[in-house]
């Protein structure tokens, strides 16, 4: 295996990564007949593809390993298998089919905003023709949906397209990342409207302008939600075509000061798309409200605490005119973050979210509710919680890390419950940020709940 020496310029690297990497000199091949089969208009054409850019950087390599393919060919009917975070703690069934692929394990260490990097491991690839594919799926019911946070050092184009898994290699369609994400730079979303009958893969192809050089991607936390129904083949549409004049409840928030709490409002939902609760970077008409038995509830801020908390217990801030909910702990302290109530989906759904934490004594619990189990009614059963959080290490500590968590079948509502253990010794700040659910429809909305509405 040959070592490629690449030096990252400090023109194009700003604050992203400075990255060491090792891969064969051969380690990526040209898959003639799915290039040939990908013929979206939007996707290079075959012979600007098969120019390999010359890199005017060097890689040293002992901040990467290779990316190995953990797919095994065989076609999968649960979604959770596609989950993947490079660390070994999924299934993460995807492997590159293009491309010079690695694993970067560190980023730069003088980056002072270490939120815009990644929560390593992630995937890295250099600039040239790339394709990351998944394993077969056997089928999709209704709508599905692909996710996964992602970085760059220059524009570019993310395209995901599904070929069946056929002899043929048939192209089923194309998209482009969605227009619904625009404003989070970092979070590429895929909507697939449509029902698939057959096996398929899905195929992450970036793109980059001609002419440039030196860029990189790296992608990290995918995800993909969809189920897979023998006897259920006519969600064709998911969302009804235009919103019917009807009064949903949002959170929002009333500025008063640094502090400010959460607080209801009630608006129509033809105003409901301007007015969503963005404090958690939520892009649905999901809203969040302090739970009653909360006695330190979490309010918005744009920025740490100051006195009587120190630069080891206080809160770092997103971006300078970035939002977040947080909450001050003395030992023994619970904030409890209750969810709105979200439609019970026969599959598995997805909870994703940036926390702070400073101590290795606070902890972030995850309590489920569904139609099955018991209301929780004291802060003590709130406490008996599964916690979600890994241990605190050099890589994780006093920074923003991401964490998504998969919710089972029939879930309904769930509650974030930060914790100050009873045996800490220091009172600390606790921050939540860019919270999503993978499929979060408006109550009546949602195809797979149909059933459930009728059977109540």
């Amino acid at each position: 295996m040959a070592a490629v020496q690449i030096p990252f310029f400090s023109h194009f690297l700003g604050n992203l990564l400075q990255t060491e990497i090792k891969y064969p000199q051969n380690s990526w091949t040209k898959s003639e007949k799915i290039i040939a089969v990908v013929k979206d208009p939007v996707i290079l054409p075959i012979s600007s593809m098969t120019v390999d850019v010359p890199f005017e950087l060097m890689v040293h390599g002992n901040k990467t390993s290779p990316m190995f393919d953990r797919r095994t060919g065989m076609v999968i009917s649960d979604s959770a298998k596609l989950l993947c975070d490079f660390n070994n703690e999924f299934a993460c069934q995807w492997g590159a089919e293009i491309g010079r692929w690695a694993i970067i394990e560190k980023g730069i260490e003088s980056v002072a905003d270490q939120v815009l990097l990644p929560s390593y491991p992630a995937a890295l690839v250099l600039q040239g023709p790339v394709m990351l594919a998944s394993d077969p799926i056997r089928c999709q019911t209704g709508p599905g949906k692909l996710m996964f946070r992602y970085w760059s050092n220059g524009d570019i184009l993310l395209q995901t397209c599904l070929i069946d898994y056929g002899s043929d290699r048939r192209l089923i369609e194309c998209i482009d990342q969605s227009t619904t994400t625009g404003k989070e730079s970092h979070i590429a979303v895929f909507d697939f409207i449509r029902s698939i009958k057959g096996p398929f893969t899905l195929n992450l192809i970036p793109q980059w302008a001609r002419g440039v050089k030196n860029r990189f991607l790296v992608i990290d936390e995918i995800a993909y939600i969809g189920e897979c129904s023998d006897t259920d083949s006519n969600h064709n549409s998911t969302v009804p075509s235009e919103l019917q004049p009807t009064t949903i409840h949002a959170a929002i928030v009333t500025t008063s000061g640094l502090s400010d709490t959460l607080t209801m409002k009630g608006f129509s939902a033809a105003e409901e798309k301007s007015a969503m609760f963005e404090i958690l970077g939520l892009e649905d008409s999901c809203n969040y409200l302090n739970h009653g038995l909360t006695k330190k509830p979490w309010t918005l801020r744009n920025r740490g605490y100051g006195y009587p908390l120190n630069a080891k217990t206080d809160i770092r801030p997103v971006s300078p005119n970035g939002q977040f909910v947080s909450t001050i702990l003395d030992p023994g302290d619970v904030a409890i973050l209750e969810s709105p109530e979200i439609n019970a989906t026969r599959s598995l759904n997805v909870l994703l979210f940036q926390y702070f934490r400073p101590s290795q004594m606070t902890t972030i619990r995850l309590c489920l509710g569904s139609r099955y189990t018991i209301t929780l009614t004291t802060v003590a059963e709130f406490t008996r919680c599964p916690s979600i959080l890994q241990p605190l290490a050099s890589m994780n500590m006093l920074r923003w890390n991401t964490i998504h968590v998969q919710l089972p079948p029939g879930t309904t509502q769930f509650f974030i419950v930060a914790h100050n253990s009873e045996r800490s010794d220091t009172r600390v700040a606790v921050g939540l940020d860019n919270m999503r659910v993978a499929i979060c429809y408006p109550r009546g909305v949602a195809p797979d709940h149909n059933d459930e509405v009728e059977d109540e």
